[in-house]
């Protein structure tokens, strides 16, 4: 193979420097031509320019075709079909529990604020329990206070003790509870008092035991010496038996009267002790009585509180309001007095914000290259592209799992936000609003052009020598 391509490219230079060592000829012009023979005429007539220029041309174009197609990049779309979504999604309200439609305050199509009252509910029964509970409550926190009054630990008078919150506004009630907790206080104090007399009685005894005692131990010595003297003399005959007997009489009555009086005495300090530890039995038991009767209280009052506010939340709950600011829709009761049941639904909202978002299927084929971030084209149906243009935005969301679609099979759902909201048009600025159909061109990559002319190349070497 080399031979032969040297033996070409020698007979092309031989050919070469033949034609450069030819003396050149004066070229004639077209009128001497004109008067040649026709062989001549040809001969010496130079070959066109035209077909020259023209081949060149096509190398040209061919050339620079081949290099944009090397260079040249073209992007890659992945087409996708969907709908304009609000961003902070539809809001549906709905009761939580029965009730009897008693003001309508919204219509289709109208704009509320977020806390808005949209439609009112009975609030009898509701505003009924919180009434009641509210009653117990203070009731339970007056209770409460007084008997914290009543409590151990407290100086000075009980009365002056109470203080109830400040929430309890029923001077009736407070008034009841106060002449409660100074009766229950006197009583107290009325009991205490009875045994702290009958332990004055029991000293006073005491004394007066104590004080006859004294007068014996004092008198019995003299007794007895008088007994002993009367003896000696008895004994003697100097005196009389009888009188000694006397004497000795005298004396044994003094000693035993000493002797009971002592023992009344052991008895009236076992009272005066009796009297001490009922004393401090009767303000231990009501001490205690007090304190179970506090903590009960407390715990009632706990658990009233709980209800209450579970009641006021149904009482609130009785206006159903806007949690956020946008267009009411599908407004499903229209009747004053009308029944709804729970988690009924009465109306949508869709909101109303600066953002707004498309909702698009992405086909399977499609879904490894479709990612946050991505830009994309959006194309409103309701305004031709060609006339109204495109409105950028990007990828924020593609779903992790596919869902099946009636036309499309197994797609993925992904969430374009939208650069501005709103199509200039000839006459104004048109607002997007949800349920508007689009196409969106997501921009997944780029792509040679030449890849495209060697693409089905490409695809035969791969599925070539193959055995399917």
């Amino acid at each position: 193979m080399f031979e032969g391509v040297r033996r070409h490219w020698g007979v092309a230079m031989d050919a070469w420097r033949a034609e450069r060592e030819q003396p050149s000829r004066a070229v004639r012009g077209d009128l001497e031509r004109a008067f040649l023979p026709a062989v001549l005429e040809i001969a010496e007539s130079p070959p066109a320019p035209h077909g020259r220029s023209t081949a060149w041309l096509i190398m040209t174009v061919f050339t620079v075709g081949l290099l944009w197609a090397i260079i040249g990049t073209v992007e890659i779309h992945a087409v996708t079909q969907g709908k304009v979504i609000p961003s902070g999604r539809v809001k549906v309200i709905q009761p939580l529990e029965a009730g009897v439609v008693q003001g309508i305050h919204v219509k289709d199509g109208v704009m509320v604020e977020a806390g808005q009252i949209l439609i009112e509910l009975d609030p009898t029964e509701s505003t009924a329990d919180v009434v009641r509970l509210e009653q117990e409550w203070m009731e339970a926190e007056v209770e409460s206070a007084r008997l914290r009054a009543l409590a151990p630990g407290g100086e000075g008078d009980p009365l002056k003790r109470f203080a109830p919150s400040s929430l309890v506004a029923d001077e009736a009630l407070l008034l009841r509870h106060r002449s409660m907790l100074q009766a229950e206080w006197g009583l107290f104090q009325a009991s205490l008092k009875g045994i702290d007399q009958e332990m004055a009685q029991k000293r006073a005894e005491m004394g007066i035991l104590r004080s006859e005692m004294g007068k014996m131990q004092a008198r019995l010595p003299l007794v007895e010496k008088r007994a002993d003297a009367r003896k000696q003399l008895a004994e003697s005959g100097h005196g009389s038996w009888l009188v000694y007997y006397e004497a000795e009489e005298e004396r044994v009555t003094v000693s035993g009267d000493l002797r009971s009086q002592a023992g009344r005495l052991e008895q009236a300090k076992a009272a005066m002790a009796g009297l001490k530890e009922s004393r401090h039995r009767t303000e231990a038991q009501f001490q205690q009585d007090i304190l179970n009767r506090m903590l009960e209280a407390e715990r009632r009052k706990g658990g009233l509180r709980q209800d209450l506010e579970k009641a006021r939340k149904r009482q609130a709950r009785q206006h159903l309001t806007a949690p956020v600011a946008g267009l009411v829709q599908q407004l499903a009761v229209h009747t004053l007095g009308g029944v709804v049941t729970p988690a009924q639904n009465l109306l949508v909202i869709v909101p109303v914000s600066e953002k707004v978002e498309v909702e698009v299927m992405v086909l399977n084929k499609d879904a490894g290259f479709v990612s946050p971030s991505l830009a994309a084209a959006v194309k409103v149906d309701a305004f031709p592209f060609t006339k109204y243009g495109t409105i950028p935005g990007h990828v924020i969301h593609v779903s992790k799992d596919a869902v099946e679609h009636e036309t499309l099979g197994l797609v993925f759902t992904a969430r374009i936000e939208l650069d501005r909201a709103k199509i200039q048009t000839a006459e104004k600025e048109v607002p997007l609003t949800p349920g508007m159909s689009v196409t969106a061109d997501i921009t997944i990559g780029d792509r040679q052009l030449i890849e495209y002319l060697l693409a089905p190349l490409m695809q035969i070497q791969s599925t070539s020598f193959r055995e399917h």
